[in-house]
Formats: C-alpha cells, sequence, structure tokens
C-alpha cells in the first residue's frame, strides 16, 4: 500500500510541476477538450488574447472567430484522432476585437490507457512578421505602378494611396523642393491630413522641423511635437510625426494625433515607400528633360528644314534677278533675307543653351537694360518711354536683355515703324511691364503667343516670344499677355 501511495504522490508532483512549467512557458498554450471547451489556459494565453484564465477555462474556445469556426473543428479532429499539426497559420481573435495572425501546433493528449482526451494547442504571434510581409509586397507592386507614372502629381498621389490602404498612414503628405523658389511646396495630402491639420503649408528655407529634415537629408522620427520647439506650429495638434526625405527632390511625411505612434516596423516601410518615390521623382526628372530635349532637337529640325531654307530662297531669287539687271534694289532685298537668317541662327543658339535657371544672378537695372535693348533693335521712327521706378530683381543682365530686345522686336514688326513702347512697373505686384500701341493680340491667340513657330507675321521667326517665356522661366517669373492701355499688347512680369 505504501508504495502504491507513493506512485500516487509522484504523480501528483509531476503533474503540479508540468503545471507549473507550462504556466510560466513564454509560449500562448491552450489544451481544449474534445467539444473545443478550454481546459488549460497559461499566462502566455491571457497575455496574447487577453482573457483571464477564470475568464476563459470552461468555454468554447473564445479566441476563435466565427469565420474561422471550420478550420478549428478541422485541426481539432485532426489532433483528437492521434495526428500532430506544426506550423500552421492561422487567424485568431483578442478580447478587444483585434485579429492577430498567429502560427499554430498542435499535438493530441492521452490518458494512461492511451486514449486521446484532450488537444493541447502552441500558438506563436507572427503578425507582425505578416504585416511586414504584407507591405513589402505592396512596396513592391507600389515600386512597380511608380515606374510608370509621369509627373509628381501622379507619384505622389499612388504613394499616399498605398500610404493609406495598405500601411495604415492615414495622415501623410509629400511636398517637392521648388528651387528657384528655394522652399518645399505642397503637391498631395490625405484627406485624414487635412482633417488634423488643415491644407499643408508651404515651408521656406529653416523653417520649422519639415526643413530641417529635408536639409539634414536623415529621416525624422519626433515621438511628441509638443516638446519640439522647432515646430512649425506651435498649436498644431499633431503629437507623433516621421519625415522621411526624398533626397534633394523633396518630403514625405506621415503623423499622427497619438504620441510615440510609429515603430520599428512603421518606420522602416515609410522610409522603403520613400525612397520609391525618390527615385520615381528622379526618373519622371530625367524623362521630362529627355521630353523637352527632344521638342527642342524638334524645333530646330523645324527651323532648318522650312524656316532657314525660306530667306535661303528668296536670298538666291533676287540676286539672281540682280545678276540679270543690275538694279541695286534687288540687293537691298537679299540683305534683307541675310538679316533674317542671322535673327534665326541667333535665336537657334538660345535655344540650344536651354531653359537653365539663373543660379548666380546679380540685381538688375531693368531701366538701363531696356535702354540697352532698344538700341540692338531697328526700330525706325519707334519710340520708347522706361519709367525709372522699377524693381531690381536679380537675375542674369544679358539674358534680359535679350528679352526686351525681343520684345521691342516684335513691337515694331506688328506695331509698325512708328510705334510707342513703354516700360513700367506693375500697379499691384512687384514686377514690370512693356506695351505698346500697336494692334495688340487677340484674346483668342494669346493662349498660343507663346509657343515655338508662333507668329502672326511674315517676316517673323516664330520664336522671339518664345524666347522671352524661357527666359523668365530661368528667372523663376511668371509671364502674362493682355490688353495695354493705349489698345496694343502688354506683357506683364511677376517677379516675386
Amino acid at each position: 500500500m505504501t508504495g502504491d501511495s507513493d506512485s500516487a504522490s509522484d504523480a501528483r508532483a509531476s503533474a503540479r510541476h508540468l503545471e507549473a512549467i507550462l504556466d510560466a512557458a513564454p509560449q500562448t498554450i491552450i489544451e481544449l477538450d474534445a467539444d473545443g471547451r478550454v481546459l488549460r489556459w497559461n499566462r502566455g494565453a491571457e497575455e496574447m488574447f487577453g482573457w483571464s484564465s477564470d475568464e476563459a477555462v470552461g468555454r468554447f474556445a473564445p479566441m476563435v472567430p466565427e469565420s474561422e469556426r471550420d478550420e478549428f473543428a478541422t485541426h481539432r479532429r485532426r489532433a483528437l484522432s492521434g495526428e500532430r499539426i506544426h506550423g500552421k497559420e492561422v487567424r485568431r481573435q483578442r478580447q478587444d476585437g483585434a485579429t492577430l495572425d498567429v502560427l499554430l501546433s498542435v499535438a493530441p493528449v492521452e490518458d494512461e490507457n492511451g486514449r486521446v482526451e484532450s488537444v493541447l494547442a502552441v500558438l506563436d504571434d507572427i503578425s507582425e512578421q505578416k504585416r511586414i510581409e504584407t507591405g513589402l509586397r505592396t512596396l513592391q507592386r507600389t515600386a512597380q505602378r511608380l515606374a510608370v507614372a509621369s509627373t509628381p502629381e501622379d507619384i505622389f498621389d499612388i504613394a499616399l494611396a498605398t500610404a493609406v490602404t495598405v500601411l495604415g498612414f492615414d495622415v501623410a503628405a509629400g511636398w517637392r523642393y521648388d528651387e528657384r523658389a528655394d522652399a518645399l511646396v505642397p503637391v498631395d495630402q490625405t484627406a485624414a491630413a487635412v482633417e488634423l491639420v488643415g491644407a499643408s503649408p508651404r515651408f521656406e528655407r529653416g523653417e520649422g522641423i519639415a526643413w530641417d529634415a529635408f536639409e539634414s537629408g536623415e529621416i525624422r522620427v519626433v515621438d511628441d511635437a509638443h516638446d519640439e520647439p522647432r515646430r512649425y506650429n506651435a498649436e498644431t495638434d499633431v503629437r507623433s510625426e516621421l519625415l522621411v526625405p526624398l533626397g534633394d527632390r523633396g518630403l514625405l511625411i506621415t503623423a499622427s494625433a497619438d504620441p510615440s505612434a510609429f515603430d520599428d516596423t512603421a518606420i522602416d516601410l515609410f522610409t522603403i515607400l520613400g525612397a520609391s518615390v525618390m527615385a520615381a521623382l528622379a526618373r519622371a526628372d530625367r524623362e521630362a528633360e529627355l521630353q523637352r530635349q527632344n521638342e527642342r532637337l524638334d524645333r530646330f529640325a523645324s527651323v532648318v528644314a522650312h524656316d532657314l531654307r525660306n530667306p535661303l530662297s528668296v536670298a538666291e531669287g533676287y540676286l539672281e534677278l540682280a545678276r540679270d539687271t543690275g538694279e541695286r534694289e534687288h540687293f537691298e532685298r537679299v540683305s534683307d533675307a541675310h538679316e533674317r537668317i542671322d535673327r534665326l541662327v541667333e535665336n537657334l543658339l538660345t535655344l540650344a543653351r536651354g531653359e537653365t535657371c539663373v543660379d548666380d544672378g546679380e540685381p538688375l537695372s531693368l531701366p538701363s537694360l531696356a535702354q540697352t535693348a532698344w538700341g540692338h533693335v531697328e526700330t525706325a521712327d519707334a519710340g520708347l518711354d522706361v519709367a525709372d521706378d522699377l524693381p531690381a530683381p536679380v537675375g542674369d543682365p544679358s539674358r534680359v536683355t535679350q528679352l526686351f530686345e525681343n520684345l521691342f522686336r516684335n513691337a515694331v514688326e506688328h506695331g509698325g515703324a512708328d510705334v510707342a513702347v513703354s516700360v513700367g512697373g506693375l500697379d499691384d505686384e512687384d514686377g514690370f511691364y512693356v506695351a505698346d500701341d500697336g494692334p495688340g493680340i487677340p484674346p483668342e491667340e494669346r493662349a498660343n503667343i507663346f509657343d515655338y513657330g508662333e507668329t502672326s507675321s511674315d517676316d517673323g521667326t516664330g520664336f522671339g516670344l518664345a524666347i522671352v517665356a524661357d527666359v523668365a522661366s530661368a528667372h523663376g517669373w511668371t509671364v502674362s499677355v493682355t490688353d495695354g492701355e493705349s489698345g496694343g499688347a502688354r506683357f506683364e512680369f511677376v517677379v516675386s
């Protein structure tokens, strides 16, 4: 009898020891009876799913959502038949309703007679791993879409849609760096961003955390913006921010109203998204430049094939007449044709220089440049009036002189030998205008007046006003055309 008693005592001690081990194990361990009711619910299960052992034991498996009941029953039947299951990916649910991706291993539990009386399940939470895998697959598909996007607007639209719908970054926005303005200019933002912070601001040099991140080129994680003295808006509702610079092309930001909202996985995924956006912007810029170069080559071909051939043909025709008749007036027509050829060649050289930005300019004396340009143009009896109180923007004197030359030549070609031209400052904005009292430009023609090859004059090259637009663009100025006070054309340049 004593031996039997000692054996029973040892068995109870072993059972208690096993109970303690299972309860203290770092894994989630659950034991279920044949009907799916919980027999054992260790501390790992409490931490993973939220129910305490007292709440779970005796209930039908509370962590199995309704949508997974059939899968749960299948695994239970297989284990009750003596089969072991290892490493099956399943979905389970927490007490608060959150869904978890878990790795499930199941083993049958036999009684002393070898009959399976229950099922032991070990579960590992792989939700974070699945989140990373899903995010990476999505980012790969997003990178493929970005590879064919043609504009910054399209690129940011694709990126922000991915940030919201897949990566869970509801509050996000993108900025492009404007080299001429030396500022980060907003391109796109999510609806949640508009709701939280309103319209995305424009960041001038040195303004806020955003500029600091862009200038440093380093990813910036802000756990609580209220602790940041450099925050852009002192009254902001934003608490967390994740700022990813896009090289020298812009900035991508996601934010949250909660502090410390971005874990390592979120930072990694958003950083990868930012790298894809940066690559897409670089590719789009290269393609846009190639497109501009191709268009420029097309313009050259047009001039060489048509515009230069015409005055050459005129010169040859009048030269032949001069040889036959000896009349000097034919030589004058030859000279006129050569002058037109000279202007076309000069314009071609201007086009060849491209639309590069003016980086190292100097303060300009617009009155002086206008007077100099007037002396370079055949103006006949035309008159020029230049105001003294013109602005002094920074720029390239030679290119701005060329701008004036083309405007003055255009006025004489269209307004006649006695046209009156004036240069003055704008009343409501920082800028200047060039106006004449000629016939003006009809409203229906103004949309195309700056296009290459566009001219209404038999003697025009079709490049003068296009070059004016190029020079303005290179300086970061905007140019528009309207009616002059005397009924002619008025070209306005806003320089700020």
